[in-house]
Formats: structure tokens, sequence, C-alpha cells
């Protein structure tokens, strides 16, 4: 939140507008902004918590979360994000290795995940009832993002079980 408002004050202009001025144009993404309530019309997901039943948990308006979580997108999205991120797209070679600068599995920003012989770097969050990770593995030059809307597992456990299948372990 706070380095949202500190963008704003940078770049003199709202989040919203520093967003697409320094990620979502550049990019490209089609299927990423700021802000707004969920718009299924536009293939937007609802969210869901499990109470006898799935029950819709989509009715709430995020703007105000800013960069804390007002951000929607789509896993094909993030991945040109991330992969956008890692090949100095967005960002010179030095602040990203800056940014992987790990103290205790932690950068900034990036958090570092151990998946068997292989190491990734991104990061996870949650917002109601949506959960997601994305990671980069620089070795193998690859993206990976998941998004759920709705989950009555351990959202680690789904991660390993996608990772596995992917990587063939």
């Amino acid at each position: 939140m706070v380095l949202s408002l500190l963008i704003e004050a940078l770049d003199s202009s709202t989040f919203v507008e520093s967003l697409s001025a320094r990620i979502i144009t550049p990019l490209a993404l089609k299927n990423t902004h700021a802000g707004g309530i969920i718009n299924s019309a536009q293939n937007e997901a609802h969210c869901y918590f499990w109470k006898n039943g799935w029950v819709d948990d989509s009715d709430f308006n995020n703007e105000s979360l800013l960069g804390a979580g007002a951000i929607v997108s789509s896993p094909s999205d993030v991945n040109v994000f991330m992969n956008a991120l890692f090949t100095q797209q967005l960002l010179p070679e030095a602040q990203l290795q800056q940014m992987l600068t790990m103290k205790e599995g932690m950068g900034l920003g990036l958090n570092q995940s151990p998946f068997y012989n292989k190491t990734a770097f991104g990061h996870a969050g949650n917002l109601a009832s949506f959960e997601s990770f994305s990671a980069y593995f620089p070795e193998e030059k690859v993206s990976f993002t998941i998004c759920l809307n709705g989950n009555r597992t351990d959202f680690n456990d789904v991660l390993i079980e996608v990772l596995r299948a992917y990587f063939g372990i």
C-alpha cells in the first residue's frame, strides 16, 4: 500500500495510471487492470468459499487496496510480466539482482522457492477467496502462475502436484 502511494507521488499520477504506463501498456497485457468489481462478462472469475456448498465471495470492490490487492490479472498475463522482469524488459540487471538478494528466503518483492533440485523466485498472494502463486525458474527460463478462485485443499499441495506434473517428477 505504502509503495503504491509512493509511486503515485513519484509519478504525479494515480496508481492505476502508473501501472498502465509502466507495465500494462508496454507489455501489452490484455487481461490486467487495477481495481473495480469482478466482471464475469469480461471473463473475470468470481471467487468462492465453502460453507455447506460453494458461496460466491466476489461482491467487493478492491480499488482502495492499490498494489496490495487491487490488481486483477490472468495467469498468462502474470507469466508475461514475470518473463519481462527476469529478462530485463522492466528493470536493469542490477536492480533485478537487488530484488534477488535473499535474506532468509526473502528478497525485495520476491521469495525463493525450492522445488526438488530446482529454485524459483516469485511471490504468492491471497484476497478474499482468491489465491495465487507466480514464480520464475531461471535455469529453465520458465514462468509458472496458478490462480485459484476457490479451494478446499492446502494450496501448497496444489502447487506441488502441478509442478511435479510439469517437470515430470
